[in-house]
C-alpha cells in the first residue's frame, strides 16, 4: 500500500499487549500502527 495509513491492531491477548507492539514497532513501515483500546470510537468520516 503506497502512502501511509492509521492500521489499527486488534484483539490482542490480555497480557501480551506490550509483546506484540514491540514486534510491531519492529517493523519498517510508513504506515501508523497502534492498538485500539477497548471502549475508543473511530470517526470514518
Amino acid at each position: 500500500m503506497s502512502g501511509s495509513v492509521d492500521v489499527h491492531i486488534t484483539h490482542i491477548k490480555p497480557g501480551e499487549v506490550t509483546a506484540v507492539m514491540n514486534e510491531v514497532a519492529a517493523l519498517l513501515t510508513s504506515h501508523r500502527l497502534s492498538a485500539l483500546r477497548a471502549g475508543q470510537v473511530l470517526d470514518l468520516a
